[in-house]
Order: structure tokens, then sequence, then C-alpha cells
């Protein structure tokens, strides 16, 4: 953005005038101590302009004429009962000792907020010129406007508006917003002509901290902000973790507690959504959405899943064969990809945040593999040939492995396209695979070299993916060897 290289030079006597007519609006302001936004903002045409009467930097005794800038938390906010549109209005005055009251939202000067002052003929605004501040994005948008310019034929044509977001005349975005950690706003606001770059009041600095220097910067001291200690809606979710779980029918022991709620699935998937939850003012996390389609888009009244919880958690399990809102099973397909994001909801401000960037998943060509077997004998002695039993063949009676394909049916799992493998292994690692079988074989014969407990887990893969299943053998000690006399 361009620098305002010449600034608006104010005839003195126009300053005069302007000044004087502004204290007419003083009776008209009101209620500084209960409003939330508080601290100065710097124009180096105008100079200071206060947003609160309570601004400890005012000498004594302050709030002579009560004003102030006030953020509508929301309808039930009594700072601004009867406010149209009030979620998120910026309402109330500033004061300038150069021009007088900034309006907010009073922009024809009589003293009331209504909705002609939304729609003000020949305003540039037209037709809303509401000050909002986006309780999610925490961006400030619309118009203030100087009063002492309502009406006032020795303006010279000043109609008194300020810009608050906006396209600087070389083209560069200008406009203000509120830090989600300090409450502190940053940004500038326009007070002019935007075709000319000049303006009465010209750039209107919120922040000494904005890396801009528009105008130049005031006398000292030079560290001034706006802020407010509106207790803002928690920020929208971050850091948004998929976690596939394609085999919760035979988690591992060590994961039990994570999935508690998925162990056992009849088609082995799930699916956990987690996040990073952040709030300005600490508050807990009260409530969370979720939202899943399709379409990248979210198309209005088409999502796939939508689910509500009252929880702190930060992550949800997606189980679909015992999902209670029975919208699973019948609207997701496997091997297709979706979009999930999810907004949170805080204990303080009772505000949803933003809905967060949604992240893809995509489900797998069909259920995984689900292993299991049987060893015979039960408790095998050391060195005593043990028969493992997974698939139906030789002296194993059944398949105990089941294989799916994408309609849920089982299949054989060594026929084309699964085309399973198998593989064995074992904790301690001292075994004997006997008879021509290896740890490939699909039921191997084996001898365990030492007694104790033995951890035996099958994975078996197909073309979808592999499952293991673990479950531990007790190994007897060797048989007393027999000798004749």
């Amino acid at each position: 953005m361009a620098r305002e290289k010449d600034f608006f030079k104010l005839q003195s006597t126009i300053l005069i005038l302007l000044l004087l007519c502004s204290f007419f609006w003083v009776s008209e302001t009101g209620a500084g101590a209960e409003d939330n936004v508080f601290g100065w903002a710097w124009s180096s045409n105008i100079g200071w302009v206060s947003f609160n009467c309570n601004n400890l930097e005012l000498t004594p005794p302050r709030c002579v004429n009560d004003y102030g800038v006030h953020i509508c938390a929301d309808a039930g906010d009594p700072r601004c009962a009867g406010v149209p549109n009030a979620d998120g209005r910026l309402i109330g005055y500033a004061w300038s000792e150069n021009i007088g009251w900034i309006s907010f939202a009073d922009f024809n000067g009589d003293g009331n907020i209504t909705i002609p002052d939304q729609n003000i003929a020949g305003s540039p605004c037209v037709p809303n010129c509401e000050a909002r501040l986006n309780l999610s994005t925490r961006e400030i948008t619309g118009w203030a406007r100087a009063l002492s310019a309502v009406g006032e034929p020795q303006a010279g044509g000043w109609d008194g508006w300020i810009k608050l977001r906006g396209t600087a005349q070389d083209g560069s975005p200008y406009g203000l917003s509120v830090d989600s950690l300090t409450k502190k706003f940053y940004g500038w606001a326009w007070g002019g002509d935007d075709s000319l770059d000049t303006g009465v009041i010209g750039w209107l600095n919120f922040n000494w901290e904005n890396p801009e220097n528009w105008g130049g910067g005031p006398p000292l001291p030079p560290e001034y902000w706006v802020e407010t200690d509106l207790n803002l809606p928690p920020d929208s979710p971050s850091n948004l973790i998929t976690l596939e779980e394609p085999c919760a029918w035979g988690v591992p022991a060590n994961q039990q507690a994570v999935f508690s709620q998925i162990d056992g699935s009849p088609m082995g998937y799930a699916v956990i959504f987690s996040w990073n939850y952040f709030d300005p003012e600490n508050d807990p996390q009260a409530s969370y959405e979720i939202l899943l389609s399709s379409q990248l888009g979210f198309p209005v009244g088409q999502p796939k899943f939508n689910h509500i919880v009252n929880s702190a958690s930060q992550s949800y399990v997606l189980y679909p064969p015992d999902d209670d809102d029975s919208d699973w099973d019948s609207s997701l397909s496997w091997s297709d990809q979706y979009y999930w994001k999810v907004r949170v909801k805080d204990s303080g401000s009772g505000r949803w945040s933003e809905f967060s960037d949604p992240v893809s998943f995509q489900p797998p060509l069909h259920a995984f593999p689900n292993p299991d077997f049987t060893w015979d004998p039960p408790e095998p002695n050391q060195d005593e040939v043990t028969q493992l039993c997974s698939m139906q063949e030789g002296v194993c009676p059944t398949d105990l492995v089941a294989c799916y394909n994408p309609s849920d049916s089982e299949v054989d799992c060594k026929a084309w396209p699964n085309s399973a493998s198998f593989l064995w292994t074992f904790s301690p690692n001292t075994v004997t695979f006997t008879d021509g079988t290896t740890n490939a074989s699909s039921s191997p014969r084996v001898k365990f070299d030492n007694y104790g407990l033995y951890d035996t887990t099958l994975r078996v893969t197909d073309n979808a993916g592999g499952c293991s299943k673990t479950r531990t053998i007790n190994v007897l000690r060797p048989l007393p060897g027999w000798r004749e006399r």
C-alpha cells in the first residue's frame, strides 16, 4: 500500500467549526464503564483517538462525558439491547479532540441505532454500513463515521466515513483484526477518498506494532493499541489428524484403551479423527461438531455424516457398525474419498468456532482379512510337533481366517484377487518348522525349542492390506526320555 505522502491539509477554521459542532453529540454517548473496547488509535492528520473514557492515560476525573466502543456478544448482551443484528456488531463512540465523536453504529447522528443507520442514502457503504467483528475469524469489516461531518456545510464536502477494511489505491488490502491471544486490534482503517489517497482523517493506526508506517508515527509515548476484553469463541481447530484402523478386530493389547469402542468390529474398519483446541480465555472445550462429505465443498444438506457431541474430547472414533446415528453403513463406500472438518464450542462464551480446514481420507478396497488360528495339542511339550491351523487343509478342519470383497461377502483368501499371504512370527523366536512347512504356510507344523510362554502371531495380507492375530501358547517342559534296562 502506498504511504500517504501528502497529508490532507486541514483548514484551521474548518477544524474549529467541526470541533464546536462535535460537542452536540456528547449527550448522545454513554456507558464507557460497561464497554469492552479500550485504548487508543493514531492518525497523523487528527492525532489521538480514544476508544473509552476509562482509558488510564486520561486525566481524572474520567468519564465526565461517558463514552466507549463496545462489541456486542449477542442479542442477550444488555449493552446491545435493541441493536439490530447485534451479534458481533461494534457500537458506541470514540473521541478525537480534533474532530469530535466517531460513531460505530449511529451513522445519521440521531443518537439511536436503527435499521436506517445501515443504509444511508449517498453513503459509500450502501446497502450496509455495519461495523462488525466476525467472532470466528476475528476480522472487522464495515464502517465508522465522524459525526461532526453529518449535515455540516462547513465540512467542505467531507462526509466523515471511515472504512475498516478495504483495498488501497495501489491495490494493497488493509483492515482490522483482533489477535486471539492478546485481544489487541491490529491493522489500519482509512478515512478519506480512496480514489485520491487523501482524507481529513487519512490512515488510522490501531496498533503501534503494525509493520507499516503509513503517515508517520505519533509523539511519545510510542506504545499504543486498541484492545477488547470480550470473551471470544475458540479458534478454529488445528492439526487435524485422521488415523485409520482397519484391524479393529485384532487390536494389540497396548492399544486397547484407544480402541476400546471399536474392538470386535464386524468389518474391522474404524477411523479416529483428532484435532487441537485453543481458546483465548483458556475456557475448556464444551462441544464439537464433525461434518463429513464425499465432496470437498461440503454442499449444504448433503453431508454423509454430521455429529454433535457435548464433550471436551479432542478426538472422535468413527465406528460404522456401531454408529448411533445409523448413517455410516448406508452412506460410506469402500475405496471412495471422503472429507471431514470439525468445529468446537467453548464453555465460556458458548460460541462455535469456524469449521477447520477439511482433510481427506480414503477407506481401503474392502475389509482387511480377519485372522485367527488354533493349535494342537492345546499345551504342547517342548520339542513336540504342534499343528497350527488357520485354513482348512490336511488335518485342519475349517477356515478360521476370513477374507472379504467390496460387498462385504466372505471369499476364498487364497483365490484371486485377494491372493492372501501368511506370515507366522514367535516371541521368543526359538521354533523349528517341520514336515516341509515354513513361516509362510497357512497351517504349519512346528516344534518349540524351549518351554514357557510363546506369543504366536499370524499376519494375513491380501490385496487390501493385512491384519494380525496374536495368541499365547503355553509350552510345557519336555517329556521324560525312555531308556530300556
